[in-house]
């Protein structure tokens, strides 16, 4: 309870694995989507408790992550058994229409149920969204490096490519000591503040709830074969979309304006001074926009 909520846990056998999650509060559903892909909800609990006031606020943990078991392979972890988990937690708790806000990774999962499921969704909140192109995935890696020096660069190349060797030998230990010494790195593109970004390396180093890497691959390998652009043009939404990106988030922000392009009730907000976690930088502008939105009626 380092929030100060009341999470209750729960537990329910699907699809050949064990689904977690978590409630707090009263109201209408709020679905948080966390993201890597590979991390839990963990990270995500203080944002939700946030608006545990005004609604019950759920999070899960994707398969493989946290708390939900599951065996791992190409055919049981790709983005159409993680549609169908997000899909399951909508039944479990028992509303035909879900506000949902997706963070990062969580923000692309999201937006691929509200495409799939579009009469499941009455508010999407994309929060930080990744790339959905590989021109986008080239401006993220340019945007992410752009703090470093060329020798900072050498030793995040060197960090990563040791990490990924230490994943094929299965020694999962190192490979997240290494993660952590390069998150030194990457966090210093994550945020507008540097002093933000310290306090953020120290605590992901100081947590227990590691990354899951088998995960953050299968899962990558998967969303690459995803058709965006097609998928977008073809869907036809009646929900409303808040699509929110930190003004020096190191992903592409351009993406809010591309979506906005292609559906209605799309609203777009940049919040200056923040990064990747907007909510740690400008809590108070990010909690209103968030909360103004899920308000609303469209």
């Amino acid at each position: 309870m380092a929030d100060g909520i009341q999470w209750t846990s729960h537990f329910e056998e699907f699809d050949g694995g064990r689904l977690a999650y978590f409630a707090a509060g009263l109201g209408e559903p709020v679905v948080f989507v966390s993201g890597g892909p590979g991390d839990s909800h963990a990270y995500l609990r203080p944002v939700a408790a946030e608006f545990a006031a005004e609604y019950q606020c759920v999070l899960y943990d994707q398969r493989g992550t946290g708390q939900s078991v599951h065996d791992l392979s190409a055919q049981t972890l790709n983005v159409d058994a993680l549609v169908r988990d997000l899909d399951h937690v909508r039944e479990l708790i028992g509303v035909p229409r879900l506000r949902l806000v997706g963070h990062s990774w969580g923000a692309t999962l999201a937006l691929l149920y509200a495409i799939r499921h579009p009469d499941c969704v009455s508010h999407l909140v994309l929060i930080g969204m990744g790339p959905l192109s590989h021109e986008a995935a080239a401006v993220a890696s340019a945007n992410l490096m752009r703090p470093l020096t060329e020798n900072e660069r050498r030793e995040f190349a060197t960090l990563g490519h040791a990490r990924r060797e230490a994943m094929a030998q299965n020694d999962i230990q190192r490979a997240w000591d290494l993660h952590t010494q390069a998150m030194v790195y990457r966090a210093r593109g994550w945020f507008y503040d540097a002093r933000a970004a310290v306090r953020f390396v120290s605590e992901y180093a100081a947590g227990e709830d590691h990354t899951n890497f088998t995960v953050h691959e299968l899962v990558n390998a998967s969303a690459q074969t995803i058709d965006w652009t097609s998928s977008i043009t073809r869907c036809r939404p009646t929900f409303g979309t808040l699509v929110l990106y930190g003004r020096q988030d190191f992903e592409p922000i351009e993406q809010a304006f591309q979506l906005q392009s292609q559906w209605p009730h799309v609203f777009v907000r940049l919040i200056n001074r923040a990064g990747h976690l907007p909510w740690r930088e400008q809590p108070d502008e990010f909690n209103q926009t968030v909360r103004q939105f899920l308000r609303s009626d469209l």
